[in-house]
């Protein structure tokens, strides 16, 4: 009786041990993403730099645990966003500027700040588990798009419409300008003093 417990408890062990070799570990948890949403100007220096220099080599580095949504404010839509994101996020005026990047809790302003800290926020946000999209839709009222009605019996009045031109009285025509500048753009500043 003895000679046949040892062989089989040997034989019980033998397999046991064969199955913590051969069977992977299974790990239902998935690796931490990081999102960062890029503001940038095409005509931007800086934004250039950041956006060929900086953010490809972070790219390589954490692969699919970074998501990079590059934002290009010659849209008025995207431009509306990041104003409304930085008031979201309490960036003074004074400071706001491109390159910016929206990572987690924090706002990188300018091409320095971004090189200096964007990879030290990365790992940071790595290792408390990865950050949550920002949802433009969710955090920013204004870029939810705007309901319409098509059909001739669901159009408001046009007096009613905050969106329908009036016709005004017999003044002269005005128009209205805006000038976006980023305030570290040498040639956004000669525009101004000299143009403007």
């Amino acid at each position: 009786m003895r000679r046949v417990v040892i062989p089989t408890v040997l034989l019980l062990l033998l397999f046991l041990a064969s199955l913590s070799v051969t069977t992977p570990v299974s790990t239902s948890a998935q690796e931490p993403v990081v999102h960062i949403l890029f503001f940038h100007s095409p005509d931007c220096v800086h934004c250039e730099n950041v956006a060929q220099e900086v953010l490809p080599v972070l790219q390589e580095k954490y692969a699919s645990q970074l998501k990079i949504e590059h934002l290009n404010i010659s849209d008025p839509t995207i431009y509306q966003a990041l104003l409304d994101l930085e008031k979201a996020y309490e960036v003074p005026p004074e400071e706001a500027a491109i390159p910016e990047i929206f990572i987690g809790r924090h706002v990188l302003i300018g091409e320095t700040i971004i090189r200096e800290t964007l990879e030290s926020l990365i790992e940071e946000y790595l290792a408390e588990g990865g950050t949550e999209p920002i949802l433009l839709f969710d955090v920013i009222p204004s870029a939810s798009p705007v309901p319409t009605a098509l059909s001739g019996e669901d159009r408001l009045p046009e007096e009613e419409c905050r969106w329908c031109r009036r016709p005004e009285s017999k003044e002269q025509p005005v128009v209205h300008l805006y000038y976006f500048y980023d305030r570290l753009c040498d040639e956004c500043l000669g525009v101004k003093a000299e143009v403007l």
